[in-house]
C-alpha cells in the first residue's frame, strides 16, 4: 500500500508505477466507488473495445462473424456504433498500410497507444 495525500483542491496524484502497471495516461476517465471508509479507482474502459479486438483477430485470421453474435457476446446493444467502431479501425489500418507503401511512417508510439498496446 502507498500513502499518497489530498491537496487543497481535493485532488490524488497517483504513482508513476500505478499508472504504468494500470495503463493511465493524462485524460483517462476513472470510476470511483465507496465502501464504507474505502476508496476504490477504477480505470474507465470503451466497452467497444474488447468487441473490437476480436472482430479484427477474426478478419486478420481470414475468418467473418455475424456481428449480431459479437455484440451479444459482449453485451452491446448498439449494433450500429459497434460496426462503425470496427470500420474505424479497418479504415485506420487501411490508411496506415497507404502511408507505409508511399514511404510515409506512422510512429510505433501512436499504433501502441491507438491499440491499448503497453510499452
Amino acid at each position: 500500500m502507498v500513502a499518497v495525500r489530498l491537496d487543497d483542491k481535493g485532488r490524488v496524484s497517483l504513482p508513476r508505477q500505478v499508472r504504468e502497471e494500470l495503463g493511465l495516461e493524462p485524460g483517462d476517465t476513472l470510476f470511483i466507488e465507496r465502501d464504507g471508509d474505502t476508496v476504490r479507482l477504477a480505470k474507465a474502459l470503451n466497452p467497444f473495445t474488447p468487441a473490437v479486438r476480436e472482430a479484427m483477430a477474426t478478419y486478420h485470421a481470414g475468418r467473418k462473424i455475424a456481428l449480431k453474435k459479437l455484440a451479444a457476446r459482449h453485451g452491446i446493444a448498439d449494433l450500429d456504433a459497434l460496426e462503425n467502431a470496427i470500420d474505424d479501425v479497418i479504415d485506420t489500418e487501411a490508411l496506415e498500410k497507404a502511408r507505409a507503401e508511399a514511404g510515409e511512417a506512422v510512429p510505433v508510439e501512436e499504433l501502441m497507444r491507438r491499440y491499448g498496446i503497453k510499452p
